[in-house]
């Protein structure tokens, strides 16, 4: 198995169990007011199983030879597209079939959020047709499709400098 589909399905399903957690814990209904810092955290997850694709890609060569920043980006970016594939499919299951009221309740304490910031309600008409339309099948493979795998080519950038650094300070 090529190591960015394995790494690739690790994150994806790594995600996949960040988000069945949140929900088992009520983040999704009783407690908004963590989820939307969890939420924001869970580009983590993605960390340790690029760690690990990058540490292999960088094991395959010669000793001292740096992992080149645009092949590991480019890895990186393969291995978190195959990983927004895994997501979609639970994301898409999880609105519709597990907890297919939680977009109504996200929304619900978001325009509370809007209106006690004083926002008009044409804005906060457009913003949730928004997030109505994001969290369509249709929004949710175009937002989860392109965000995955930029999230995972900049991650790259940074860990291939990690690992090359490190690399040079162990010769």
């Amino acid at each position: 198995m090529r190591a960015e589909l394995k790494y690739g399905l690790l994150a994806g399903f790594a995600v996949c169990l960040w988000m069945l957690i949140e929900y088992a814990l009520g983040l999704h209904t009783k407690y908004l007011d963590a989820w939307q810092y969890t939420d924001a955290a869970s580009f983590i997850v993605f960390v340790p199983p690029l760690w690990l694709l990058l540490k292999s890609r960088q094991a395959a060569l010669a000793p001292g030879e740096p992992l080149s920043l645009l092949v590991a980006v480019l890895q990186a970016m393969l291995m978190s597209l195959i990983a927004a594939l895994v997501i979609y499919v639970f994301t898409v299951a999880y609105t519709f079939f597990l907890n297919p009221g939680w977009v109504d309740t996200v929304l619900a304490w978001k325009v509370e959020h809007w209106r006690a910031a004083h926002e008009t309600e044409e804005s906060i008409r457009r913003q949730i047709t928004s997030y109505r339309n994001l969290h369509a099948p249709v929004g949710l493979a175009a937002s989860l499709l392109i965000s995955t795998p930029l999230l995972g080519g900049i991650l790259a950038v940074f860990l291939t400098v990690w690992l090359n650094l490190r690399a040079r300070r162990a010769r």
